[in-house]
């Protein structure tokens, strides 16, 4: 087998992390920046000018650059200032990704689709959007081939952007890929650089000379450090000569000045510090061992080489350096000269590789009081942290930047701004999260007593009423999803109430944390359009900074409540909008209670049902397990091509109840079969499963009756004798003889009256079924009666002897029917007739298609059919519809009835010279 190339490590790590990190950020920040920049790319090319304007409108927030600067540069180099952006929103992130992979990677995603059998047109699926089954093994043979052909960092952000699309595609190589990203986060396989993403911040006012500058403001030389300007002169050397600056030095060159600079200055160990970073940026390895090597040498050539790499943004190399420091330049009281510069390298390279706790021991108290960037940092990584769900991670680093904080605060250097109320607020909010609800209020009241200004203010009010709600976060303030959970949320959200009306009387931004409350109790007590207005407000604040707000879908959720209460405030001209609202809402991860569903639907109906229409499509299509049956009054269920196709799947299913299913495709046939045309196929399909269901379960039994019964009208795919004939097999399963009784008089009068010479077969087959039930009654004398005068009348004279040997082929009937073929060849060599049968028995397996091709591939060696009655009805339609042989319909298996259909059959194929390729005017032909 080809060997293995590992992805870039953040890749790796993020495979070895499992499914549960594999969320649309995390993936997008272990791409490597060339693959997000493709990523980007690829949205500006995509021919709806609208993808672009809102990846420059993204691109244009994050770099403070105005979009018609933006519009002026080439598409690559916009696609690399967005590769920089760590919080992009969700579904700019997916259409970027869709473009990417259905644009440039269709081969990969065939060769994936082919491997697993899977039915796609260019790496999309095709199909009913049903996913098999598909075995580990075979899952795991096929990814091995994807990472064996193509780039291994676009297989892997494939396979993880798949599982989180649609999970079943990937189940079956989910381990493999965590234990495989293990080994490749272990080194077993070649690493490749990764790809962190540096920020788009502007740099802070005490960054380092420009000489020295990396791509990110994180990675900048500090101010007074023991640089000499001749050791600038040296650094802006070296980076001149990687970039091919004009004029700039070779690199050999470079490696000369640099020796001699050292040898020059033996007692200067700083000077150590050009060796790594020219070490770093030429890709020369790592030195295990410097000229008369101490301490202070390897820290400084440490520095520069972290420096170095942290300019490439090659973070994971720098993350494997602490096993190389001595235990002595771990200490906590070991803040050496070089330390200043590598320690925050080290920091940022663990924080990009998923490891941002381990990192807190390189950002000592010392370093934060002097570098109030790094605080910012540290802020925003437990921002991160606490946004992703990882409360407890959070706090230890929260907990770090306080403590820094107060040692700054304690010598006298002012906090920038705001930045210590933030940082106790977030620090309130791990409390909160981790059920710590004392320690989070007493903070929070401790900020309430300080001079804030009102968006603060608003923030802290929004705060202390989710703790007297006994609510964690702004994310657990939700719709009810069943009407018993209605009371405890609005019970919950009032308690804090009049706090949440503090802060919307802010009249700032950060109203809308208490606006999202209010709009819940709102729309608990139907008060639809205070509802829809303080959710408007809402929108508005969380939209000025979405990113902050993807918590646990807050924003999408949002959304989806804005367009309820919409469409409740049943306004014409809002319609429109709320059904936008709803789809926007559902697309980010949200999702339409169902308990409220119905109402929705209806109301959108108002303006016009398409509106309607698209909003119930794409609730079935988010959720292959909903259940209709609340809703089933709804004109809208009962129109929508959508739900019928939901419907029939979920009757597909074998692991759901048979009661479930059967219901579900009575459900899915009148739609189908009410459409402008009528998708006659998927109703044929549904009556099928539906059948097949009622003869194994009493609840499905009474559904498959109560629609044969009703009035709908099933003629476009059964005839009235199909469902006549399942009606008759319906009432004998369960013993209703008499009701069987009455349906076949009714068949015996129609049969009757045909008059036409194939009646008499039919009438004697119809009278023998009711007969044999056992039941001598008033009904049963009539019809015995009404076929002898029939017969007086009309009966055709006893069919002459078959000399010529005919071939019949009996067609139906089960296990208890075994010995009929015997018993009818038997009385036809007793009357000398020169007929041979075979009898291919159909029971009611469910997969009869199979059993269709058998019977006609037997059929064509015959010279004619007999059917009995005993048979699914649409194998039989289908088998009528399909035979070009002459055939006869046969009521009962009794012997005696089947060797009269015989003879029948046998006459009719002599005179197929005549009828051959016509229906003759007889019940029991076919074309």
């Amino acid at each position: 087998m080809e060997p293995l190339v590992s992805p870039s490590p953040s890749m790796a790590d993020l495979l070895a992390r499992g499914p549960r990190a594999w969320t649309k950020l995390r993936l997008w920040r272990g791409l490597p920046p060339e693959l997000r920049a493709d990523l980007a790319e690829a949205l500006l090319a995509a021919p709806d000018p609208s993808d672009a304007q809102l990846l420059l409108a993204e691109v244009a927030r994050h770099a403070n650059h105005r979009q018609q600067k933006l519009r002026q540069m080439s598409p690559r180099a916009v696609a690399e200032l967005a590769s920089r952006i760590s919080n992009p929103s969700l579904p700019l992130f997916t259409r970027m990704a869709q473009l990417f992979l259905l644009g440039n990677r269709v081969p990969m995603l065939s060769d994936y689709l082919d491997g697993l059998g899977l039915p796609h047109h260019d790496g999309l699926l095709t199909g009913d959007g049903t996913i098999p089954e598909i075995e580990g093994s075979r899952s795991i043979e096929v990814v091995t081939r994807l990472f064996q052909r193509y780039p291994a960092d676009e297989v892997a952000f494939y396979l993880a952007f798949l599982h989180i699309q649609s999970p079943k595609l990937v189940a079956g190589a989910v381990a493999w890929l965590q234990e495989q990203g293990g080994r490749w986060r272990a080194g077993v396989a070649e690493a490749v650089e990764d790809a962190p993403v540096p920020a788009l911040a502007e740099a802070s006012e005490t960054a380092s000379p420009e000489v020295i500058q990396p791509k990110g403001p994180e990675h900048r030389l500090r101010p007074g450090a023991p640089f000499s300007k001749l050791d600038n002169l040296l650094i802006r050397a070296i980076v001149d000569s990687v970039q091919g600056v004009v004029g700039a030095s070779p690199p050999e060159d470079l490696e000369d000045l640099v020796n001699e600079y050292i040898a020059l200055n033996g007692r200067n160990h700083q000077s150590f510090f050009h060796r790594g970073f020219l070490d770093a940026l030429t890709d020369l390895p790592y030195r295990e061992a410097l000229e008369a090597e101490n301490e202070t040498r390897r820290g400084w050539y440490q520095a520069g080489w972290a420096t170095g790499l942290g300019r490439q943004n090659r973070q994971a190399e720098i993350a494997t350096l602490p096993p190389k420091l001595r235990k002595s330049q771990l200490a906590p009281d070991s803040l050496q000269p070089w330390n200043r510069y590598l320690y925050p390298l080290l920091f940022d390279a663990l924080c990009a590789t998923g490891r941002p706790t381990e990192g807190l021991q390189y950002l000592q108290i010392p370093i934060l009081v002097q570098r109030p960037d790094l605080l910012h940092k540290l802020l925003e990584v437990g921002t991160t942290l606490l946004r992703e769900g990882d409360a407890e991670a959070a706090q230890l680093v929260l907990k770090h930047l306080a403590s820094a904080c107060r040692n700054r605060g304690a010598r006298g250097a002012q906090l920038p701004g705001r930045f210590g109320i933030e940082v106790s607020r977030r620090l309130a909010h791990c409390y909160r999260l981790l059920g710590d609800a004392p320690s989070a209020r007493e903070l929070l009241l401790e900020l309430a007593e300080e001079e804030l200004e009102p968006g603060l203010r608003a923030m802290i009010d929004a705060d202390l009423g989710l703790l007297d709600g006994h609510l964690r976060a702004l994310a657990d303030v939700r719709l009810w999803k069943t009407d018993a959970e209605r009371p405890d949320i609005l019970s919950a959200l009032e308690l804090g109430r009049a706090r949440f009306e503090a802060a919307v009387a802010s009249e700032t931004r950060y109203a809308s944390h208490g606006a999202w409350p209010l709009a819940i109790l709102a729309m608990g007590k139907g008060e639809w359009a205070e509802a829809s207005e303080l959710l408007s407000m809402t929108l508005t604040g969380f939209q000025e900074a979405p990113e902050r707000y993807q918590s646990a879908n807050l924003l999408a959720r949002v959304k989806i409540a804005a367009g309820i209460a919409g469409a409740m405030v049943m306004e014409y001209a809002r319609l429109p909008r709320a059904a936008t609202l709803l789809l926007e809402g559902m697309d980010e991860g949200g999702r339409i209670p169902l308990n409220l569903l119905g109402e929705v639907l209806e109301a959108l109906g108002v303006h016009e049902e398409s509106l309607a229409e698209d909003v119930l499509t794409r609730v079935l299509d988010l959720d292959e397990a909903i259940s209709l049956e609340k809703l089933e009054s709804s004109a809208v269920i009962r129109r929508t091509p959508a739900v019928a196709d939901h419907l029939l799947t979920q009757g597909k299913k074998s692991d759901l109840p048979s009661p479930d299913r059967a219901r579900a495709l009575a459900m899915a046939i009148p739609i189908f079969l009410s459409q402008r045309t009528p998708r006659l196929d998927e109703a044929r399909l549904a009556l099928d499963l539906l059948e097949e269901l009622a003869h194994s379960n009493k609840v499905a039994r009474s559904v498959f009756r109560d629609l044969l019964y009703s009035e709908s009208g099933l003629d476009p795919v059964w005839s009235t004798e199909d469902v006549t004939w399942a009606l008759v097999s319906l009432h004998e399963i369960v013993g209703e003889s008499e009701q069987a009784l009455g349906i076949l008089q009714g068949m015996l009068a129609r049969a009757l009256g045909i008059g036409a010479s194939g009646a008499e077969l039919e009438a004697e087959g119809i009278v023998e079924r009711a007969l044999s039930y056992g039941i001598r009654s008033e009904v049963t004398r009539v019809m015995e009666n009404r076929l002898s005068a029939w017969k007086a009348q009309y009966a055709a004279p006893e069919p002459p002897r078959v000399e010529a040997l005919t071939r019949i082929l009996i067609v139906g009937g089960s296990d208890s029917n075994r010995e009929l073929k015997d018993r009818v060849q038997h009385d036809l060599n007793e009357q000398g007739h020169n007929i041979r049968v075979e009898h291919l028995m159909t029971g009611w397996s469910g997969n009869w298609s199979r059993t269709l091709d058998d019977a006609l591939r037997m059929a064509r060696a015959r010279d004619a059919v007999v059917l009995l009655r005993f048979m699914r009805t649409e194998f039989g339609r289908s088998l009528r519809a399909q035979l070009h042989q002459p055939w006869v319909s046969c009521p009962i298996a009794s012997p005696a009835a089947v060797t009269r259909s015989v003879l029948k059959a046998a006459s009719w194929a002599r005179a197929s010279s005549v009828y051959r390729g016509s229906a003759p005017p007889v019940i029991g032909w076919s074309a």
